[in-house]
C-alpha cells in the first residue's frame, strides 16, 4: 500500500486522537489501515463479504472451556501446593544453604540484574527510524519484551568443548512487539452509544485466545485490498495469518537498513515470530570485546493493543498469601491493558482468524517492579537447569517454567527468596511437577488456560520421569555444564567445580552439625580462591561485584562485619598492591549508596598508596605522588572518624616517609595519651604493609609474614611508643627520646621469634662481659631441631645478632669453650663474619685491615679442602675478592666453580649482617626484603659477568656467560636468579633486557617489590626505540597491569 492509499483508508475509518492508549468510549478503535509502517505488516488487504454482527451474551459457555476449571483454580490459588524445604532437602539429599551459595556464586546478582544496553539501544534505534519516516506519530512502535527486557537472561558464556575452538554463546534474543499505535480494541460494550468498529471476541475460542470481529466493515474495509478480512459463517474477522506472513517483510527491510552488507544477516520465521540475526562468526575475540555482536538476534511479533479482558479479571482479585502485588500496581497494569498477537491455539478450528491474548508487557512490569534480584537468581538458575537437561526437547518451555515461578512468587514470602534460595528453587520445581502431575499448568493471568493441553499422555509420562530426575539432582547437571562453559567473566583457567569442591564436601558435615556459621567458613574460603582466580586475569571490578553480592548472602549465614571491613578482609590477602587500590576505589564509586560505611576504606587506601610508594625509588616523582595520595586518604579518614586506634600509627608511618616528622610526633603523642589506659588496639601487618614499617622493625618482622603465614598482629600501643622513639631520634631530641625509650620497654615483651629472644640475651651477656654464662646458656639450647648439630645452633644465633663484630666476638668465645663443635666446617661462615665486621671500622684502620686479613685466611683454609671448593663459600670468597677489586682472581675461582655440575645444589643468602659488604644492587634487595637468597650458581654467574665488565673483556665472551646464565634461570625458574640476571644487564646499561628479566622475576613472585622497582627504573632509563626483541611468554594480566603502571593516580 502506498501512503496516499493509506491516507484514503484513514479518512474512510475516521481517525481519533490516541491519547497514549487511554480508553475513550466515543471512539473505540482507530485506523487499522495505518497500524504498521508500509514497510512492515501490510494490513491494507481484505476479503469482503456481507456480514451481520450478532451480539452474544457475556455468560455464553465457551466452546473449548476446560472441563476441570475448579482444579485449575485450586492450583492457581495455591491450595495443596508444595512446601518450602528447610535446611535439608531429603529428595535431592542436599543442604539448601549450600545450594543457595552455589547459586549466588554461579549467578551473582550483578550478572542477572543488569539491564542489557543492547536491548535499549536496538529498540531506540527502531523507534527513531519510525519517527524519522512518519513523524512524531508513527503507525507502530516497538516494545522490548521477553527475557532480555525482564532481565531473566542466562548470562552470556564461552563454550570450550574438547577439540573445538572456544566460541561465544548468548542464550537470549531481543524479543520485540511491533505494537500498532492505535486505540485499544475492547470487548463488546452494550452501553456504548456509537457502533464499535472492531470488537474483541473471547467466546467460542479456547481460554486465552480471541478473534477480532469487524463490526463495521463498511468503514473499516472501504477501498482496501480484500485479504484484510476472512469470513466465517458470514462474519468478517481480521486475518491473523496475513499479519504473520507479512511481518517477514519488515524484518527483511530492517536487516537491509542495519548494514550495507546484507549477507551478514539472516531472516527466519518460527510461527508468528520473525527473527533477524547477525550471522557474523562468534569468535572469542569478538565475543569478549566491549561491543560484542553489532546486532543481537531480534525476534519480532506483530501486536494489537486491547483493553484488559474480562477473562483475566480473576487475576486482579486473586488472594495472594504474601501481598506480593500492591493494589496500586495491579490497577496500573490493568489500566495499561495488554495485546493480542497472531497466534492460534494448537487445536483451533479456525487458525487464520485466531489471536492469542499476550500479557508480555504486564510480565515485563512485574519483572522490573516487583521481582527481586533473589527471585531473579532462582529463575535464571532454573532456566539454566532446563537448558542443560531439556535441550532439544520441545515439551516444556522456559515460559512454562516462568509460569510456575510467578505462582511461587505469589505464595512464598519475599524474605524466603533471600534467606533460602536453594529451597525456593526446589519449591518452584515441586510446583511445576505438581502442575504436570495434574496435567494442568494454568496460565498465570488466565488460569482457565491450560498451557500443557497440547501434550499427549506419552509425552506427559516422559515429562514426569524427566522432572523427577531433575528433582533428585538439581546441582550436578549444571556443574557438568560449567566444566565446558565459562559463565560471563569467571575464570577461564579452572572450571567452576574446582572452586566449590570444599562446599560439596561440606554437605555431609553440615547434615550432622547443622551449624550455619561453621559452613560459612567454607563459603568464605571458596570465595577467596574464586576471587583470586579472577585477579590473576586482572578482573578487579568483577572481583568487587562478586564480593559485594556474596556479602549479602553471607549475612544470612552468620554475623558479618560492616561491608568495608568485610571487603578489606579479602583485599588484605592480595599480593598486587595496585589491584588493592583499584578495588577499593571502585567499591567507593559503585557501592557508596548501598553501603555508606565503604568510605571507611580511606584508611586502607592510605596504607596501600603508602605501600605502593615503597615500590618506587625514594624521592622519585611517582614516589612523591603516591605518598601525597596516601596522605590525602588518611586525612579524609581522620576528618570523618578522628585519630584513634592503629590508624594513628599508620598515619605516623606515612608522615615519617614524607619527612613530616613534626606531624608524626604529634599524632603519636595524641594516641599514646588517649590510649595509655586501654592499650588494647592492634595493627595487622602483611607482606604488603610491612614495607611501610620503619627499617629496623621491618628487618625483625619480615621473615614472619611470608608463606604460609600471611599476616601478624602487633600491639598498637608499644608500636606507637617505638615509632615515637624513632621520630625523636630523627629530630635529635635526645631528652624526649629517652622518655619514649623507657615507655617503649613494653614492646620487648612481645617476642616474635625464639631466636630473636636468644640473640637479645646473648648480646646482653656480651655487653656485660659474662662470657662464662654465654657458654652455659648455649649448652642449654636443645639441638634436636638441628639434627643434633651444635654448630647449626651457633650459626643461627650468630646471624641473629645486631652486628657482625658482635657475631665475631660471640663465635670466637664459643669456639674456645664448646667441645662438640666441628670447627673446620664453620670456617667459611666465620670468614664471612670477619669480612662483614671489617666495615664497622674506619677505612685504613688497623682493625679493618686485621679483620680482612683474618677473613681471607679463613676463606683460604676452608677452600683448601677439595670438597669445599664446590660449596657456597666459594661464591662468598669471590664476593670478597670483587669487593677488593681483585677481578681476575675472582673470575678464576668462579670459572672453576661453574664448571662443576654438583654446585647446582647449594645456595647463598645475604642479609643485614653482610649488608656493608654488598654492592649497591644487592643492598637494595636487603633494604627492601632484608635479605637476598638464590642458588649459588646464580650468584657465581652474576659475579663472573661483573668481573668481565670491570676488566673490559670482549662483548662476545660476556654474551657467552649471559647465555649460560639465561639457560640456568629458565630451567630453575627462581625469581631471585632472574633478578641477578637483570642486575647483570644493568652492569652494561642494557636497560631493555634488564627490564625483561625483572618482569620474569615478578611473574614468578608477584610480591617481589625490589623487582617491581627495577622494572620501573629500567623503563625510565631505556630508549623508547628498542631494536632487540624477546619472545614473551604468558604473564598473568594482573602482573602485566601492575608493571605497566595502571593506577587510579593516572585518572
Amino acid at each position: 500500500m502506498d501512503e496516499s492509499n493509506g491516507n484514503k483508508i484513514s479518512d474512510n475509518i475516521g481517525i481519533s486522537d490516541r491519547n497514549n492508549g487511554e480508553q475513550n468510549d466515543e471512539a473505540e478503535n482507530t485506523d487499522f489501515a495505518r497500524v504498521v509502517p508500509e514497510s512492515s505488516v501490510d494490513m491494507d488487504c481484505a476479503a469482503k463479504c456481507d456480514v451481520s454482527y450478532e451480539r452474544q451474551r457475556d455468560d455464553q459457555v465457551q466452546e473449548n472451556r476446560p472441563p476441570s476449571t475448579d482444579d485449575s483454580k485450586r492450583d492457581a490459588d495455591g491450595e495443596g501446593s508444595p512446601t518450602l524445604p528447610g535446611e535439608w532437602d531429603n529428595t535431592a539429599d542436599v543442604p539448601t544453604l549450600h545450594f543457595s551459595f552455589i547459586v549466588n556464586l554461579l549467578l551473582p546478582k550483578h550478572l542477572i540484574s543488569k539491564r542489557h544496553p543492547k536491548v535499549e539501544q536496538e529498540i531506540d534505534k527502531l523507534n527513531t527510524r519510525g519517527r524519522q519516516q512518519y513523524g512524531e506519530d508513527p503507525p507502530s512502535k516497538y516494545i522490548a519484551v521477553g527475557s532480555s527486557a525482564e532481565c531473566y537472561e542466562i548470562p552470556r558464556m564461552i563454550s570450550k568443548e574438547p577439540l573445538k575452538m572456544p566460541i561465544g554463546v548468548q542464550h537470549s534474543d531481543i524479543d520485540v512487539l511491533v505494537a500498532w499505535n492505535s486505540r485499544r480494541i475492547k470487548e463488546l460494550d452494550l452501553q456504548a452509544t456509537d457502533k464499535q468498529k472492531v470488537v474483541l471476541e473471547i467466546e467460542e475460542v479456547h481460554p486465552g485466545y480471541c478473534r477480532l470481529f469487524i463490526n463495521d466493515p463498511e468503514s473499516v474495509l472501504r477501498g482496501v485490498d480484500p485479504s484484510t478480512a476472512i469470513y466465517v459463517e458470514e462474519r468478517g474477522f481480521f486475518n491473523a495469518k496475513k499479519v504473520r506472513d507479512d511481518i517477514k517483510t519488515l524484518m527483511d527491510q530492517i536487516g537491509f537498513q542495519q548494514s550495507t552488507d546484507i549477507s551478514k544477516f539472516i531472516v527466519d520465521q518460527k510461527g508468528p515470530a520473525v527473527g533477524l540475526e547477525d550471522i557474523t562468526a562468534r569468535t572469542l575475540k569478538l565475543f569478549q570485546s566491549s561491543t560484542s555482536l553489532q546486532h543481537p538476534r531480534q525476534e519480532m511479533v506483530a501486536a494489537l493493543p486491547i483493553t484488559w479482558p474480562k477473562i483475566a479479571n480473576d487475576w486482579t482479585l486473586r488472594q495472594r498469601r504474601n501481598n506480593w502485588l500492591s493494589d496500586t500496581l495491579i490497577k496500573s497494569i490493568v489500566d495499561e491493558g495488554c495485546h493480542v498477537v497472531p497466534v492460534p491455539h494448537r487445536h483451533t478450528k479456525h487458525p487464520d482468524i485466531e489471536w492469542r491474548l499476550s500479557f508480555a508487557t504486564s510480565e515485563v512490569r512485574l519483572a522490573k517492579e516487583v521481582v527481586t534480584d533473589d527471585q531473579r537468581q532462582c529463575y535464571v538458575y532454573l532456566k539454566l537447569l532446563r537448558q542443560v537437561r531439556m535441550k532439544g526437547l520441545d515439551l516444556l518451555s522456559s515460559y512454562h517454567m516462568k509460569t510456575a515461578f510467578l505462582y511461587s512468587c505469589e505464595r512464598l514470602p519475599t524474605e524466603c527468596w533471600h534467606e533460602n534460595q536453594g529451597g525456593c528453587i526446589i519449591y518452584v520445581l515441586d510446583t511445576l511437577i505438581t502442575f504436570v502431575k495434574d496435567r494442568w499448568l494454568p496460565s498465570y493471568f488466565i488460569p482457565e488456560n491450560n498451557l500443557l493441553d497440547h501434550l499427549t499422555e506419552d509425552e506427559f509420562h516422559h515429562l514426569d520421569i524427566l522432572l523427577a530426575s531433575i528433582r533428585t539432582d538439581p546441582i550436578s547437571p549444571v556443574l557438568e555444564f560449567t566444566d565446558t562453559n565459562i559463565i560471563a567473566n569467571q575464570s577461564a583457567v579452572l572450571p567452576f567445580r574446582h572452586f566449590i569442591g570444599p562446599v560439596l564436601d561440606d554437605f555431609r558435615r553440615f547434615k550432622v552439625h547443622r551449624n550455619r556459621e561453621e559452613s560459612a567458613k567454607e563459603f568464605i574460603h571458596t570465595l577467596i580462591s574464586f576471587v583470586a582466580a579472577l585477579l590473576v586475569d586482572d578482573k578487579v571490578e568483577d572481583s568487587v561485584h562478586y564480593l559485594a553480592d556474596l556479602y549479602d548472602f553471607l549475612e544470612t549465614c552468620a554475623t558479618a562485619d560492616c561491608f568495608s571491613k568485610y571487603l578489606y578482609s579479602f583485599i588484605s590477602q592480595w599480593k598486587i598492591v595496585t589491584q588493592c587500590i583499584r578495588c577499593l576505589e571502585f567499591a567507593v564509586d559503585f557501592y557508596a549508596n548501598k553501603y555508606p560505611d565503604i568510605r571507611n576504606v580511606n584508611r586502607y587506601l592510605g596504607n596501600f598508596y603508602h605501600a605502593y610508594s615503597c615500590q618506587h625509588p625514594k624521592g622519585s616523582q611517582i614516589n612523591r605522588q603516591l605518598l601525597l595520595k596516601a596522605t590525602d586518604h588518611f586525612n579524609q579518614y581522620v576528618e570523618e572518624k578522628g585519630l584513634y586506634d592503629s590508624v594513628s600509627v599508620e598515619f605516623a608511618l606515612c608522615n615519617m616517609a614524607t619527612g613530616r616528622i613534626d606531624m608524626c610526633i604529634s599524632h603519636l603523642k595524641d594516641y599514646v595519651k588517649s590510649s595509655c589506659d586501654t592499650q588494647d588496639h592492634s595493627t595487622n601487618v602483611n607482606d604488603t604493609k610491612i614495607l611501610t614499617l620503619e627499617k629496623n622493625l621491618r628487618k625483625d618482622l619480615i621473615n614472619l609474614v611470608g608463606e604460609p603465614i600471611r599476616m601478624i598482629t602487633l600491639p598498637s600501643f608499644p608500636l606507637a611508643l617505638y615509632m615515637l622513639l624513632v621520630a625523636y631520634q630523627q629530630e635529635n631530641n635526645i631528652k624526649e627520646a629517652k622518655v619514649a625509650f623507657h615507655k617503649a620497654n613494653t614492646i620487648t615483651e612481645c617476642q616474635y621469634s625464639n631466636w630473636k629472644e636468644i640473640a637479645c640475651h646473648i648480646e646482653n651477656l656480651l655487653s656485660k662481659g659474662k662470657h662464662s654464662e654465654i657458654t652455659a646458656y648455649m649448652k642449654e639450647i636443645p639441638t634436636d631441631k638441628f639434627g643434633g648439630s651444635r654448630i647449626a645452633v651457633v650459626h643461627t644465633v650468630a646471624f641473629q645478632l645486631s652486628s657482625a663484630s658482635k657475631a665475631v666476638q660471640f663465635t670466637d668465645h664459643v669456639m674456645d669453650n664448646l667441645d662438640d663443635l666441628n670447627l673446620p666446617t664453620f670456617n667459611g661462615n666465620l670468614a664471612c663474619l670477619h669480612f662483614a665486621s671489617a666495615f664497622e671500622y674506619p677505612e685504613e684502620s688497623d682493625e679493618r685491615i686485621t679483620a680482612l686479613v683474618r677473613a681471607e685466611t679463613l676463606f683460604s683454609t676452608f677452600l683448601s679442602e677439595i670438597p669445599n671448593k664446590e660449596s657456597a663459600t666459594t661464591v662468598d670468597y669471590a664476593a670478597f675478592l670483587c669487593n677488593q677489586e681483585r677481578w681476575s682472581e675472582a673470575m678464576d675461582i668462579l670459572e672453576t666453580f661453574l664448571s662443576k655440575a654438583t654446585t647446582n645444589n647449594c645456595s647463598n643468602s645475604y642479609g643485614t649482617i653482610e649488608y656493608l659488604t654488598l654492592d649497591d644492587f644487592l643492598k637494595k634487595e636487603v633494604d627492601i626484603h632484608t635479605k637476598i637468597e638464590a642458588p649459588s650458581r646464580a650468584f657465581a654467574y652474576y659475579y663472573t659477568i661483573k668481573c668481565l665488565v670491570k676488566i673490559r673483556e670482549p662483548d662476545q665472551k660476556i654474551k657467552g656467560v649471559k647465555a649460560a646464565f639465561i639457560k640456568f634461570c629458565t630451567e630453575i625458574k627462581n625469581s631471585r636468579s632472574f633478578s641477578l640476571l637483570g642486575y647483570s644487564e644493568m652492569l652494561s646499561e642494557n636497560w631493555y633486557r634488564a627490564e625483561h628479566w625483572f618482569c620474569k622475576a615478578v611473574e614468578i613472585a608477584w610480591d617481589y617489590t625490589a623487582a617491581k622497582q627495577n622494572v620501573n627504573l629500567c623503563k625510565s632509563k631505556r630508549s623508547s626505540v628498542v631494536e632487540e626483541k624477546y619472545e614473551e611468554k604468558y604473564i598473568p594480566l594482573c602482573v602485566a597491569a601492575e608493571l605497566k603502571g595502571i593506577l587510579p593516580l593516572q585518572k
